[in-house]
C-alpha cells in the first residue's frame, strides 16, 4: 500500500510540474549575456559624473561619453547622457530585499565604465542598460 501512495504522489508532482512550469530565476549564462549586450543600440566607454540615490523610484546616473563603440547616430564623444536603472528594492521595514536573477547597477561618481544601453522607451532623455548590472561594467582603476 505505501508503494502505491508514493507512486501516485510522484505522478501527481510530475503532472503539476508540467501544468504549472516555474520560470527560472537565475542569471543567464555568459553566452546569452554577451549576445544580449552586443545587441544594444549604444555601446560606450565613459566616466560616471553623478549618481542619484538608488533608493529613489527614478534612479539614474549621469556619465560623460569618452568613446562610442556602437551608436554614433545616438550619442557622440564628449556628450553627457543620463542612464536610468532599476532601484534597489526596499521592504516595508526599510531593509534591502534581494531579487533573484537580477544584478543591480552599482556605480559611483568618478568610475570609468563600459555601458551597453538602449534608448529609454518611457523617456527620450534617458538610456537604459540592456541587462541592468550585467550591462554596466566598471573598469578597474590603475
Amino acid at each position: 500500500m505505501p508503494r502505491k501512495i508514493w507512486s501516485r504522489l510522484i505522478r501527481t508532482l510530475c503532472l503539476l510540474c508540467l501544468v504549472f512550469p516555474a520560470s527560472a530565476l537565475a542569471l543567464p549564462p555568459p553566452g546569452v549575456i554577451e549576445e544580449t549586450n552586443r545587441s544594444a543600440k549604444v555601446i560606450v566607454l565613459g566616466r560616471v559624473l553623478a549618481v542619484t540615490p538608488s533608493s529613489l523610484a527614478e534612479s539614474y546616473f549621469e556619465m560623460e561619453v569618452i568613446s562610442v563603440i556602437k551608436g554614433l547616430e545616438k550619442v557622440k564623444p564628449g556628450e553627457k547622457i543620463k542612464v536610468r536603472f532599476r532601484p534597489e528594492p526596499v521592504g516595508e521595514n526599510g531593509l534591502r530585499r534581494h531579487q533573484t536573477g537580477v544584478l543591480l547597477v552599482r556605480v559611483e561618481a568618478g568610475q570609468s565604465i563600459t555601458g551597453y544601453f538602449n534608448p529609454s522607451q518611457a523617456n527620450a532623455e534617458f538610456f537604459e542598460p540592456v541587462l541592468q548590472g550585467l550591462s554596466v561594467i566598471v573598469m578597474p582603476e590603475k
